[in-house]
């Protein structure tokens, strides 16, 4: 099995368009990167065309970038909040698929930033249905011909248990999740 070693884009680029793209994706391979860790920011505008086929070019695999936000966060008990999330990493997911990437990773379990509180049963419970729920999206069983990534393989979602500390030691809140396509 052959891992890849990535670097992000944003040690390049703060915005994506063509010329930043091909900046980002030069830079990586100058320094001997086979992977480029693209951001799925708000505000950047990614071409899925002309980035595919720069990828392609650089012989660069690629990687989604991901986070939640409070109005995202799939640990919340707001079951609106917890759709949202949903709906952003389903749709993360599709990106990186139409780019022809195998891993979207990031603060995908969670919103990106502190919490006073562990998360309540609930939104462990809603964390891990939104994760299931994706990853089958991604490429499990029923998924339709948009939503598995592009390889044909069948993306896996792992989680590890938190442990920040020892309240938190039987939680079943991941900090390490992502959604990732196995190579044959």
């Amino acid at each position: 099995m052959h891992h890849s070693l990535g670097i992000h884009a944003l040690v390049w680029v703060g915005s994506w368009g063509e010329a930043n793209a091909r900046r980002a994706m030069e830079g990586a391979r100058a320094c001997g990167y086979d992977r480029l860790e693209i951001p799925l920011l708000d505000s950047w505008e990614i071409e899925v065309p002309m980035t595919r086929r720069l990828l392609e070019e650089h012989g660069l695999a690629m990687t989604g970038n991901q986070f939640l936000t409070a109005e995202t966060d799939i640990t919340s008990e707001d079951p609106e909040v917890v759709a949202a999330g949903e709906r952003r990493l389903i749709d993360a997911v599709g990106l990186v698929g139409d780019l022809g990437g195998d891993y979207l990773c990031g603060t995908i379990y969670s919103k990106l930033g502190r919490y006073e509180t562990p998360p309540t049963a609930q939104g462990r419970e809603n964390c891990a249905g939104a994760l299931r729920r994706v990853a089958d999206h991604a490429g499990g069983p029923g998924s339709g011909s948009g939503s598995s990534c592009a390889t044909g393989s069948r993306p896996t979602c792992s989680t590890r248990p938190a442990r920040r500390s020892t309240s938190w030691t039987r939680s079943t809140v991941p900090t390490c999740a992502s959604i990732s396509t196995p190579t044959t």
